[in-house]
């Protein structure tokens, strides 16, 4: 699938490494997902939420939504210059 795609987006490191370990012909379309956050500090990886909480889960949700807003926003701009 990896090749027959655009972009592949990992939440943080370590999914990064075993993607670009497995797909390394792909290195170019594996980004980390809060790359698109919009912050300009702050940590690049968004952690899974499973075991830390209410309150984390909250957190990760907002900056998700967030990331996939602002790529949609990047794709919709970059789409619109090419017509």
């Amino acid at each position: 699938m990896v090749e027959h795609v655009d972009l592949v987006f990992a939440m943080d490191y370590e999914n990064q490494v075993q993607l670009l370990s497995g797909f390394p012909q792909s290195k170019n379309k594996i980004l980390l997902l809060r790359a698109f956050s919009g912050e300009r500090h702050g940590p690049f990886e968004i952690r899974d939420p499973y075991y830390i909480g209410l309150e984390e889960t909250e957190r990760c949700y907002q900056v998700l939504t967030s990331c996939i807003k602002n790529l949609a926003d990047k794709l919709h701009v970059n789409n619109s210059t090419r017509a």
